[in-house]
């Protein structure tokens, strides 16, 4: 872009319009996340691939892996991050844990440790 140009921050938080040559929202999903792994199939159908590594982080609610309407955020869970312990590298910082969701119904949880 350039100094007060036309281009504005889309809902990803990137700058796109203007003369940017980039769409706003162009890195949405097409299920309208940013950034997200869902893509239109040779069908046409919006999907979260099951062999993905980021549709784990999405709550099967119904079908097959390869149904788009599958998968929801998973929206209304709570998420503990616990650290095992943390290595000091020279200026580098690394650290070991886990992840876990819990929610009303863990049993439709997929992926999630």
């Amino acid at each position: 872009g350039e100094p007060d140009g036309t281009a504005e921050i889309d809902d990803c938080g990137m700058c796109a319009g203007g003369n940017t040559g980039k769409i706003a929202n162009a890195d949405k999903d097409c299920n309208g996340i940013c950034f997200g792994p869902f893509r239109v199939n040779a069908s046409g159908i919006c999907q979260c691939p099951s062999s993905h590594a980021d549709c784990l982080r999405y709550r099967r609610e119904k079908g097959t892996a390869d149904a788009s309407s599958t998968f929801r955020g998973l929206e209304g869970y709570h998420i503990s991050v616990a650290v095992v312990t943390s290595l000091v590298f020279g200026l580098m910082v690394a650290w070991i844990g886990w992840v876990y969701a819990t929610g009303q119904d863990d049993t439709q949880l997929s992926g999630v440790p």
